[in-house]
């Protein structure tokens, strides 16, 4: 992950810097070319497959719209290349496909594979379905290497990141001070109270929670208040970063935690990834399935396949696809719950009142604190908590 050491923050502010004093023109190339190096020298591996996907997800929109016959075919053919490194990468480590070859267990995450995989996927589905000209690679290179959001995002779909880039970007004395200031909330997020909690939950190991109520049930607040100041504290700086540059990039969090029921919450939580699935996911499932189903039994089924691929996407073990599972029947759950309250006037009533918010609020947040237990354990682990729980 960039913007973990001096190192890497003097390299940034000497890349800024530069990008400040060059002529206009000059900007977007040198941009690409130094979030490149940044991110060669974060992890060589990871600007080669950066490289390679780059590559064919600029070259392959070509071949699929050479001929009109057959062109979704070899559209799913080119979106399967194109994530070939991330499954390869991903599964290697944990159970997956490449688990049992020679040297699997060695091979690391590149960073940030999953967030410029899917930037390469959407341009690829736009650009071969007639939405997106073929930009200059100077263009493309900057908006898939990206320093600011390279390693953890936001994943900035290509249609609102590149016509800044085509543009050509002029940072002003604004973009100066709301950069700073956001680099400054995140830094204090990520790197004071996130690390600070982390180093508080390295006592709430799976065999402490499974003999001590008290830790199984402050586990999860915890662990909800970690991970939501450690990424959103990231974003913070990678938004605040790219502003530096004259940028503007996708907001990913909007205070979740303060939501009164799981589908807000999910819009407000990492709203960057959640708008693609959205868009490449949801949308094509929902539409298929009402071929054969009625258009509300297609859309739940369509809002739980989006959010078992979801957990599939944070990693590979089986208690990633049930922390999507979980979140699917949360949200497809919460889709039949209004269906019926809008045909009750009583309910509805008592859902516009104060006391109904702040109890829906508190329950969104239970669920979604219970839900924290299967995204950091494994299932493993999550056998010692029930068993010890249990007796």
């Amino acid at each position: 992950m960039l913007f973990t050491s001096l190192l890497e923050w003097g390299l940034f502010a000497v890349l800024v810097a530069v990008f400040w004093a060059l002529p206009s023109r000059f900007r977007v190339p040198w941009l690409a070319v130094s979030s490149l190096l940044l991110l060669t020298l974060s992890d060589f591996v990871a600007a080669l497959v950066l490289v390679v996907v780059g590559a064919w997800a600029l070259l392959a929109p070509a071949w699929v719209l050479r001929r009109e016959a057959g062109r979704p075919r070899r559209l799913w053919i080119a979106a399967a290349l194109l994530l070939s490194p991330l499954l390869f990468f991903k599964y290697a480590r944990g159970g997956g496909p490449a688990a049992g070859l020679p040297g699997a267990d060695a091979l690391m995450l590149p960073v940030g594979i999953s967030y410029f995989t899917i930037k390469a996927l959407m341009f690829l589905i736009d650009a071969s379905q007639g939405r997106l000209e073929r930009p200059r690679l100077s263009q493309w290179a900057a908006y898939l290497a990206l320093a600011p959001a390279a390693s953890a995002g936001p994943i900035d779909p290509p249609a609102r990141l590149l016509p800044q880039l085509a543009a050509g970007p002029r940072p002003a004395a604004a973009d100066l001070a709301h950069g700073l200031l956001r680099i400054t909330v995140g830094f204090a997020m990520k790197f004071v109270v996130a690390d600070a909690l982390l180093r508080v939950l390295g006592d709430y190991r799976a065999e402490l929670i499974a003999v001590s109520l008290r830790k199984l049930l402050l586990f999860g607040p915890l662990y909800a208040l970690m991970i939501y100041c450690d990424f959103a504290g990231y974003s913070h700086i990678a938004i605040g970063a790219a502003s530096l540059l004259g940028l503007r990039c996708t907001e990913n969090f909007a205070a979740p935690y303060l939501k009164g029921n799981i589908t807000d919450f999910w819009r407000s939580w990492h709203m960057s990834l959640t708008g693609f699935l959205r868009r490449y996911v949801f949308l094509p499932l929902a539409y298929r399935g009402s071929r054969s189903l009625n258009v509300d039994l297609a859309s739940y089924v369509a809002t739980f396949l989006t959010f078992v691929l979801c957990g599939i996407w944070h990693g590979a073990g089986w208690n990633f696809v049930l922390w999507g599972a979980y979140h699917g029947i949360l949200l497809s759950g919460h889709q039949l719950f209004v269906r019926w309250a809008r045909r009750r006037r009583r309910v509805q009533r008592l859902r516009r009142t104060i006391w109904f918010g702040w109890a829906a609020t508190a329950v969104t947040f239970g669920a979604v604190c219970l839900g924290w237990y299967l995204f950091a354990f494994d299932m493993h682990q999550l056998l010692i908590i029930l068993h010890g729980s249990w007796r």
